[in-house]
């Protein structure tokens, strides 16, 4: 029965001994050929400027009141108030 085990340990301690080893040292450091690139303006203008005018048309009209309004006057009128 350990016959029929023993070449699956043997591979899988191989792996974990290769493992071991490590892989590629990590580096910390920017590469020498690396340079910090300045940062250039825009080149293209912006095509899609904001046509609109935005024209707030509301006009107030001191005539409407105020649901609030309009209800403390019925209940002043009604006497209840």
């Amino acid at each position: 029965m350990f016959s029929l085990i023993k070449p699956q340990l043997e591979a899988n301690h191989r792996r974990w001994t290769n493992g071991n080893k490590g892989g590629r040292p990590k580096e910390n450091k920017p590469k020498h050929n690396q340079s910090i690139t300045k940062a250039e303006p825009n080149k293209n203008k912006n095509v899609n400027k904001n046509k609109n005018k935005n024209v707030n048309n509301n006009v107030n009209n001191n005539n409407v009141l105020t649901f609030n309004q309009q209800l403390t006057q019925e209940l002043e009128k009604e006497g209840l108030r």
